[in-house]
């Protein structure tokens, strides 16, 4: 019973394939670049991984609810991140480093108004269950070496690139990407 509610209520919380229906100008195409840019900004703040699969999440969760200018894509994609860190992190980047990142392009407003509509959006519901945390406790379950880990990790980080990933629960991204890692190693 408990299982069954935890699976609705994360499923509710996960954006679909189809994420970007809403949108006039952005493509698939634009959120792989999009994220690649982000997994830089994420490695140069030296985030937790974790920090990066929210970021996405909440990134395609307020884009298939949302129109989203091409301009403000960027935006969309450094306040999901400044969202996620107040979340995850310990000590989060602060607003004037995702300025300086974006090379001034938004404002420490512009930053702050998107921040309070994508939380509104959201409800201010920010709690799921990611692939990172499936991967974590499936590879204790599976006994993985650190290796396994690795390249489990690996595997799902490039999940969060290409958008049809988005129709595939997590848990069962992260029990493929473990079990992709165990094959490797063989």
């Amino acid at each position: 019973m408990l299982h069954e509610m935890i699976d609705e209520s994360n499923r509710a919380k996960r954006p679909t394939q189809h994420c970007l229906a809403l949108q006039t100008q952005i493509n698939s195409r634009m959120r792989r670049i999009l994220i690649d840019w982000m997994v830089e900004v994420h490695i140069r703040f030296k985030l937790l991984p974790e920090t990066l699969f929210i970021t996405v999440n909440l990134m395609d969760r307020f884009a298939q609810g949302n129109h989203i200018p091409k301009k403000e894509f960027q935006l969309v994609g450094v306040t999901c991140m400044l969202i996620a860190g107040k979340y995850e992190e310990i000590y989060p980047p602060l607003i004037e480093n995702y300025v300086d990142i974006t090379d001034r392009a938004y404002t420490k407003q512009d930053i702050i108004d998107k921040e309070r509509d994508i939380l509104q959006f959201m409800q201010f519901d920010m709690t799921f269950a990611t692939i990172f945390r499936f991967l974590q406790r499936y590879s204790r379950l599976g006994q993985c070496t650190q290796m396994v880990f690795s390249l489990a990790q690996y595997c799902i980080e490039l999940s969060l690139i290409e958008v049809t990933m988005n129709k595939y629960p997590a848990d069962l991204l992260a029990c493929s990407a473990i079990y992709v890692g165990k094959k490797m190693m063989q």
